[in-house]
């Protein structure tokens, strides 16, 4: 799955079709508005500074920035031909390319995020770890606390499991099986509280989300 996200050539013929939402995994709507309501109750203000990691063709990003003030939503993810899908399709159709600048948007296989940026008031994973080993979440979790302000916090959807149940294959909804060392991958709260220590955050919660696929929203905390 992985090396197909990032193959370039192969998104831009999606992109070519029309396919770019069904490639970061469907339900559009009900997702993008999921998660920027999400962000609202937890207190998210047009003068925030947004990253979001992982934006994708800005599923999320269709509604954070006509939100936001002008250029205050930040894209990060693998695969800059989905970014520029989200910004020349679906922005430009929103009539809000004034409200962006694509120095705003990077990519990079490892989290590092561009020096330039500024820090972050927030930052949003969206069906992000669900698709990490534990060695790059411990990575991503450790850059993005550098990019945000202290007491800032990060929020990132996981599937969580029981002790009991972590080394096992675990049936989460008709659409999706979880495993301890493929994608998608579960994690115990042990798990993600040791990552986030690890990467000077505090995790202050894992709570219920939404979420159609059944995944939970882990709450991190920028010490």
């Amino acid at each position: 799955m992985e090396n197909t996200y990032m193959d370039e050539e192969f998104t831009k013929k999606l992109v070519a079709q029309g396919q770019h939402r069904q490639f970061i995994g469907g339900k559009w709507d009900e997702i993008g508005r999921l998660q920027f309501e999400y962000l609202k109750s937890k207190g998210l203000k047009p003068k925030h500074r947004l990253l979001d990691v992982g934006c994708g063709s800005l599923r999320g990003g269709v509604h954070f920035v006509p939100y936001l003030k002008a250029k205050h939503y930040y894209g990060f993810d693998l695969n800059m031909s989905l970014i520029k899908a989200g910004l020349n399709i679906e922005i430009s159709n929103l009539g809000l390319c004034h409200k962006v600048d694509l120095e705003n948007f990077s990519t990079a296989t490892d989290f590092q995020y561009p020096q330039h940026w500024p820090s972050m008031d927030m930052a949003l994973a969206l069906s992000l770890l669900t698709h990490l080993n534990y060695n790059s979440i411990c990575t991503c979790l450790k850059n993005t606390c550098q990019i945000l302000k202290k007491g800032g916090r990060f929020y990132a959807t996981i599937f969580e499991v029981s002790e009991e149940d972590a080394e096992n294959a675990v049936f989460q909804c008709d659409e999706v099986t979880t495993y301890p060392r493929q994608d998608p991958f579960h994690y115990t709260r042990s798990r993600i509280e040791q990552a986030a220590e690890s990467s000077g955050l505090m995790l202050i919660d894992i709570e219920e989300f939404e979420h159609p696929r059944k995944q939970k929203m882990a709450i991190f905390e920028r010490k």
